[in-house]
């Protein structure tokens, strides 16, 4: 099993902490700092992904689901009146 052993260096946490005080600074803002926390965490996951052979990218969309469950659902947004 593979793991991203760069998310255990305490330079990260680190870095972390200086974006947290730009932040209250008011050198960056927080939907910046997220943005840049969000593209790391995406590259390092994709990385260890690659490193075991998961395939890489969007994740599957899976079907509707069938049966009565979906049909209640269905009532519930005609107002209680059947679809069918």
């Amino acid at each position: 099993r593979q793991s991203a052993k760069e998310l255990l260096n305490p330079t990260l946490t680190a870095s972390w902490e200086k974006g947290l005080l730009m932040i209250q600074n008011q050198e960056t803002t927080a939907e910046v700092f997220t943005e840049k926390l969000t593209q790391y965490i995406t590259r390092t996951i994709d990385k260890v992904k690659r490193e075991e052979g998961t395939p890489v990218g969007p994740k599957p969309v899976s079907p509707k689901p069938v049966g009565p469950k979906s049909n209640e659902t269905k009532r519930k947004k005609n107002g209680g009146r059947s679809s069918g």
